[in-house]
């Protein structure tokens, strides 16, 4: 990377497409299920690793970089997609076996992991991808990521446990050690032949000579890069989320014992803001996509009831009712019609001045007052 960021070396970046092409492939791959899209996704992850290469030369690792620019860049080639009414996909859910074999597991694996990958911490997925899709040791792994092996471990039985979890809330019931064993196995497929050497030409040119499709998935990437990157972090979706949630936590209750006067009297505020965030969250985290994987399964229709929509929600979002929740995805006549302006789902029935929650058709959450 310094070679080619310092020097313009045309065959060390080569060198790097060769490394990781199959890598970042088999991820777009199963990111948009569709291999021409997943060259696309391809093309244009090493279109943005040059035009980004001075900024990235001094990393140890490339690889959980380009796990991560090309998950977001599937992302948003799948939100173009769903803005031109998303094609029908197959469906994925498939029942259990009690002992199934490793082939079965992937099977089943397969169209859930970039959605539990999702799910991991940024350190937790750079690990896994080390350890599993380019079967690194754990002794390289820790290496390349600056850590003790020790700690390496931890945190790969920390992060297999989480996908053993995630996945088993979706019928898939394998052990830890077992999804580990076959993702190694099976998630890096060798991209298509000729991909390797028009990825190489075209990231190399900055995508001077690529077509106006990928030109503007570059673009949409590089946006979704810059948000994601100074977005602020919030803790997750809560375990159980009530709808009208009121934050009761004993370990407040007795810090404010200790807080000054003028904190305390603004806890309510700060509790009600946590809550509102909270929810936010569960809606871009959970709630859209429901409503993607919905529409998925049938053919490219929308619920019309948080009913309907229920048992593609996470746990804690099962007490969302059509009491509190309008679905609006279904309603075409709605307008306008751009995403960023669509409301997909929006909370109704708030007490007179409180804010209610909005989604909209390109997955971004606001509130309203």
């Amino acid at each position: 990377m310094q070679a080619y960021a310092d020097h313009g070396s045309e065959p060390a970046f080569a060198e790097l497409v060769q490394r990781h092409i199959n890598l970042v492939y088999s991820v777009a791959l199963r990111c948009v299920r569709n291999h021409e899209d997943a060259q696309d996704v391809t093309l244009s992850v090493f279109v943005i690793l040059a035009q980004k290469a001075v900024r990235l030369r001094h990393r140890s690792t490339l690889t959980g970089w380009l796990y991560e620019a090309t998950r977001l860049t599937s992302s948003q080639l799948l939100r173009t997609r769903i803005r031109r009414q998303a094609r029908e996909q197959e469906a994925y859910m498939q029942s259990v076996l009690n002992d199934p074999d490793s082939e079965t597991i992937w099977g089943q694996l397969e169209p859930l992991l970039e959605e539990a990958m999702a799910r991991l911490s940024e350190k937790e997925r750079a690990l896994v991808v080390l350890r599993f899709f380019e079967n690194k040791s754990i002794a390289d792994s820790s290496a390349l990521l600056g850590i003790q092996e020790w700690a390496a471990r931890k945190r790969v039985e920390r992060a297999l446990e989480r996908l053993r979890i995630f996945f088993a809330g979706r019928g898939v019931i394998a052990r830890a050690a077992v999804i580990g064993t076959v993702i190694a196995a099976n998630s890096v497929q060798a991209a298509p032949a000729g991909l390797m050497k028009t990825t190489t030409a075209v990231a190399l040119a900055k995508g001077a000579a690529a077509s106006g499709s990928t030109l503007t998935l570059i673009k949409g990437a590089l946006k979704m890069m810059a948000y994601k990157k100074t977005a602020i972090a919030v803790a997750g979706v809560a375990a159980a989320i009530i709808i009208g949630i009121t934050v009761s936590v004993p370990a407040v209750r007795t810090a404010v014992k200790n807080f000054p006067q003028k904190v305390a009297a603004n806890l309510p505020a700060m509790k009600k803001k946590e809550a509102l965030m909270q929810q936010m969250q569960a809606m871009k985290m959970s709630v859209w996509p429901a409503l993607m994987k919905y529409s998925k399964e049938h053919q490219g229709t929308f619920p019309t009831t948080m009913q309907e929509l229920r048992p593609y929600l996470a746990p804690g979002l099962a007490e969302m009712d059509d009491d509190h929740w309008r679905i609006t995805a279904g309603n075409k006549d709605a307008k306008p019609r751009t995403p960023e302006l669509l409301t997909f789902c929006e909370q109704i029935n708030q007490p007179a001045g409180q804010p209610h929650i909005v989604l909209y058709a390109d997955g971004h959450v606001e509130y309203r007052k």
